[in-house]
């Protein structure tokens, strides 16, 4: 999966907001997939972060399993 996908499906999304999607997906993805708590426990607060901005953004948050499917393990904005 290429880091340009939420662009593609969000394509009225603003540049920033994409580019924050895009770090919530993978850090969301790597937060459920990874093994270590420590590393869990960075990407769950990096996740939270991206939401609180793109919720101030005005931007809806698609569901965890839609970002799961969007997010790439270890991808740009994870932990």
């Amino acid at each position: 999966m290429t880091e340009n996908t939420t662009s593609a499906r969000f394509p009225d999304m603003s540049i920033e907001a994409s580019e924050l999607l895009t770090k919530l997906c993978n850090a969301t993805r790597t937060y459920y997939c990874c093994n270590g708590l420590m590393k869990a426990e960075r990407n769950e607060c990096r996740a939270k972060q991206y939401t609180q901005e793109l919720e101030a953004m005005g931007v809806t948050v698609p569901p965890v399993y839609e970002l799961l499917g969007l997010g790439v393990f270890n991808g740009e904005g994870s932990y």
